[in-house]
């Protein structure tokens, strides 16, 4: 699902270990498939593959990271992501994040 930004109220991500501004991250997704192949003999080769189709049976988000440090952000989901990247989701490392109140009034 994609939500629509309107004009003016995009925000870009901004990743917290390089701390530079961010309209994409790389995701790795493992997959689980049933891929098809033609094999066959040609003049040069014999036992040339070529994938046909393939059938993904399943799908599970391995890991997402930074396009500039490569480093793994804590993005587990498709909407986590999108939250991301739209500014409604912000990643902080702990030392920045500031506390106020009493020690336990955040549980």
């Amino acid at each position: 699902m994609e939500k629509t930004i309107e004009r003016g109220e995009f925000l870009l991500a901004i990743c917290p270990y390089c701390k530079a501004e961010i309209n994409s991250v790389h995701v790795t997704v493992k997959e689980i498939a049933f891929t098809h192949y033609e094999v066959s003999v040609s003049e040069k080769y014999i036992g040339e593959w070529h994938e046909t189709s393939k059938e993904v049976d399943s799908q599970e988000l391995y890991e997402t990271r930074c396009p500039y440090c490569q480093r793994k952000l804590p993005l587990y989901s498709e909407r986590e992501i999108n939250e991301f990247l739209a500014g409604s989701l912000i990643i902080a490392q702990k030392s920045e994040v500031r506390y106020t109140g009493s020690p336990h009034s955040w549980l």
